[in-house]
């Protein structure tokens, strides 16, 4: 087996993080949701941008 290696999230992994998570998001919930709906949700939700606030956050710790 090999070794997995954990490492902090940088503000270069924004664009990376936000695509996985929408990906996530939509496979998991879009059935669920109006199209212009879960648009709405994702942009404000699962932007770089958004992902770039909490990675820069001292408060929040995320882990690849």
């Amino acid at each position: 087996m090999d070794d997995v290696t954990y490492r902090d999230a940088t503000p270069e992994d924004c664009e990376a993080l936000s695509a996985l998570m929408r990906e996530t998001f939509c496979h998991t919930f879009a059935h669920l949701y109006r199209a212009e709906d879960l648009n709405a949700f994702l942009a404000a939700s699962y932007t770089p941008a958004q992902q770039y606030g909490e990675l820069i956050n001292p408060e929040i710790s995320v882990r690849l």
